[in-house]
């Protein structure tokens, strides 16, 4: 046997020692990702699924590594393994719209829920979101307010879906090729926090005609870093509005507070509808 033929083979012992390594380490991390899920003693039904803890925990991931490895593929193996994970604790269903950019939407939400999960392809923002009171999926995927075909996200502004928000914004990582075009957002009843970079949505219900630079401009005046509004187009209700503030904000802010005194008479409603971590630039 040739030096060469000696060093291959070692080599190839090598990475299949690595292979075997790799794989007891994925079943020790799902075996404490199960042992986590049942300690929390959480409610029945309740979804393993935490996009803020997988966030911090990506962040994290993407300091520590190596020049071995680039961001991009980083965060999609790791996506992988965190999604196997919450699917071996507690599977749940992916309501995903499809019936503007099918391929898209679909290809955003495998990216992140990964391989393991099902997927239900809903033709109607409303159908996706109903398949998630009705029990019938875990999170539903939906696109960006300026990219939706109807402001889907009043329906977060009724009592009779307050128990769900916007939790992430997809994908998590952004790439030099990334398009604005392909996002979208994820909305599920899983509790929200803050993971030190993030963005905070809101509806605003004003009592009489207000325009949105003069909505920007009452929340600037409190303090806040407005980073969008949105008017809601497909209602008679036609003082309502999203916005999106920097940060994690709660009703409880003081800032928030400061602005319903100032304004109590110009609100009819106010509600926290979702939240998501500020995505990261995979640009090794």
């Amino acid at each position: 046997m040739t030096d060469t033929r000696k060093s291959v083979d070692s080599l190839l012992k090598q990475m299949d020692e690595i292979d075997a390594s790799i794989l007891k380490a994925l079943e020790d991390r799902f075996r404490v990702s199960e042992k986590l899920y049942a300690t929390r003693h959480l409610p029945k039904g309740t979804l393993s699924y935490d996009p803020d803890r997988e966030a911090l925990s990506l962040r994290r991931l993407l300091k520590q590594k190596q020049k071995f490895i680039r961001s991009r593929a980083l965060v999609q193996i790791w996506r992988e393994i965190i999604s196997a994970g919450a699917q071996m604790c507690h599977p749940f269903s992916i309501a995903v719209y499809t019936k503007e950019r099918s391929h898209e939407m679909m290809d955003l939400a495998k990216n992140y829920f990964g391989s393991d999960a099902s997927y239900l392809s809903c033709i109607s923002t409303a159908q996706a979101i109903q398949k998630i009171s009705t029990k019938g999926a875990g999170v539903a995927v939906l696109p960006l307010f300026e990219q939706s075909e109807d402001s889907w996200w009043t329906a977060l502004s009724s009592p009779e879906h307050k128990h769900l928000a916007i939790v992430a914004r997809l994908p998590f990582g952004k790439t030099k090729d990334y398009l604005h075009s392909n996002e979208a957002f994820v909305v599920s009843t899983v509790p929200a926090e803050s993971t030190g970079n993030d963005k905070s949505l809101f509806a605003i219900e004003m009592s009489c005609q207000t325009s949105m630079a003069s909505l920007k401009k009452l929340l600037e005046d409190v303090g806040f870093t407005v980073d969008g509004v949105w008017p809601a187009y497909n209602l008679s209700r036609i003082y309502l509005f999203a916005i999106e503030l920097h940060g994690y904000v709660t009703m409880e802010d003081d800032r928030m507070i400061l602005f319903q005194a100032r304004h109590k008479n110009d609100i009819q409603m106010m509600r926290r509808i979702g939240g998501y971590a500020i995505q990261e630039d995979l640009e090794d």
